[in-house]
């Protein structure tokens, strides 16, 4: 929704008592995994047996891989790649015919 919209939409106060609630309880996905996580584990260790050493939150938790930065090159080799590659295969459509 643009603001423009949003200004049409709410009031000032809404928009006043959004801010509020954000601030007691943000919404951002990271809070999100942890709150999951806290959940799995406690529901985990109360069905374990007393073997083993009780899970923890962390055993829960998603792990994210981070991208790999590509530099401008790469990303410039793998588009001519894959240009070629659909050329090649075009061009072997066009001779069938």
């Amino acid at each position: 929704m643009s603001v423009a919209k949003a200004q049409e939409e709410i009031s000032s106060k809404e928009f006043g008592e959004w801010q509020a609630y954000e601030a007691i309880d943000p919404g951002d996905p990271e809070r999100s995994d942890l709150r999951a996580a806290l959940i799995s584990c406690t529901v985990a260790n109360s069905m374990k047996g007393k073997k083993g050493r009780p899970f923890q939150v962390k055993d829960f938790l998603l792990k994210f891989e981070t991208a790999e930065r590509k530099t401008m090159q790469d990303v410039k080799m793998k588009l001519l790649a894959w240009k070629a590659a659909v050329n090649k295969r075009f061009a072997k459509k066009v001779e069938k015919k």
